[in-house]
């Protein structure tokens, strides 16, 4: 992943110690570079509330710097959902304050994402928000919520060549646009696609007219299930890149990425097609089809 450069970062006002509704600064810093942009934040304590549960002295970071990434976007923090040893704080996340006080029925919460908004559910799930089965994968990484995938397959449209990717590692992240895959891998999905255009900065295009038309990716999940879900080209056939071109972006773009060269990230293109569950007691994951709801469309 691309980690922005600090000199391309602008310096927010520091506010007092008790100016934030009652946080109080630890004296530590945390800095955390995300796919894009970068922070740096006073780590200190404050009561959290998230829907009916109180978390009484969490430790959060209250940003000082923020790459040119952040500003302007409508959004006013990160709510961290990651494994506790990936935390660049070295404190408890949110989630595992939950857990550790008995505040959630089940060690899971779940993410029902969608075009324009989204629920997420801490302790359970919500069974009216995805048809059909779960499927589950189990966890292969103590640092990512990452799965294996025993095969991966994409059927050539329009006269393209099958394509077998084989098996990969994928880290599902709903801080994640995309579907990133290997450069190598996008050559060889959008190489079956006829009229795709690499765009050069590792994203693709592909004809708008096709997304209907165009057969999906298909996806093995590890753990001896031989269980398969599969992503639709309705679902990785994006906006037009202009309001006059005939050209669609890609939801699938190919980049390396630091942590491994020859894993793939789950991002929102894909979980916008899945209800998707994160059971840390089990050690897994789970998938279920999405149902639309016209709320958040």
């Amino acid at each position: 992943m691309d980690e922005d450069d600090m000199d391309d970062e602008e310096e927010k006002d520091e506010d007092d110690e008790d100016s934030g509704g009652g946080q109080q600064r630890e004296g530590g810093v945390m800095e955390v570079s995300y796919g894009t942009g970068h922070v740096r934040a006073w780590l200190g304590q404050d009561t959290l509330g998230v829907g009916s549960m109180v978390l009484k002295n969490q430790v959060i970071g209250e940003a000082t710097t923020l790459s040119h990434d952040f500003m302007g976007t409508p959004f006013d923090g990160i709510f961290g959902l990651g494994l506790a040893p990936l935390a660049s704080s070295k404190q408890s996340p949110p989630f595992y304050t939950m857990m550790q006080e008995n505040l959630l029925d089940d060690q899971v919460f779940a993410l029902y994402v969608q075009a324009r908004g989204g629920e997420i559910d801490f302790g359970g799930i919500d069974p009216s928000r995805f048809t059909g089965p779960m499927s589950y994968a189990p966890l292969v990484d103590d640092h990512y919520w990452q799965i294996q995938l025993d095969d991966i397959s994409f059927l050539g449209g329009y006269g393209g060549d099958d394509v077998l990717v084989g098996a990969r590692k994928a880290i599902v992240d709903s801080g994640t646009t995309l579907v990133i895959v290997t450069p190598d891998d996008a050559e060889l999905i959008h190489g079956a696609i006829a009229g795709a255009v690499n765009n050069g900065d590792s994203t693709w295009s592909i004809p708008c007219k096709d997304a209907a038309s165009l057969p999906p990716l298909t996806f093995t999940l590890g753990g001896g299930s031989d269980t398969r879900i599969s992503l639709p080209g309705t679902a990785y056939v994006l906006d037009p890149l202009h309001s006059s071109t005939t050209m669609c972006l890609s939801g699938i773009s190919g980049q390396a990425l630091d942590y491994d060269d020859n894993a793939w990230i789950l991002g929102d293109v894909f979980m916008k097609h899945y209800y998707t569950v994160f059971d840390y007691g089990r050690k897994q994951i789970g998938f279920g089809k999405a149902v639309a709801d016209s709320k958040y469309s």
